[in-house]
């Protein structure tokens, strides 16, 4: 089952939900840390990379990339 269909399901699941109690704890849940927690973590070696790249941008800003270029390409090599 794809992401859509599992939301989708969820949606149907929660319409049928009559309990206010059930619907609050539900309701609790979204609204929690750990539900909308976020914990990424970097490596030293990435965020090394990273660093380097930001400094690049920063000492020449117009070396990049328009979005326009990147899809153009991406969509040639990938027929995306």
């Amino acid at each position: 089952m794809d992401i859509a269909a599992k939301k989708y399901k969820l949606i149907e699941s929660l319409m049928t939900i009559t309990n206010p109690e059930k619907l609050q704890k539900v309701d609790d849940f979204l609204n929690s840390e750990i539900f909308n927690e976020v914990n990424y973590t970097i490596s030293e070696t990435h965020k090394k990379i990273l660093d380097e790249r930001l400094e690049k941008h920063k000492n020449n800003p117009k070396t990049g990339r328009t979005i326009e270029e990147i899809e153009s390409e991406l969509s040639r090599k990938y027929g995306l």
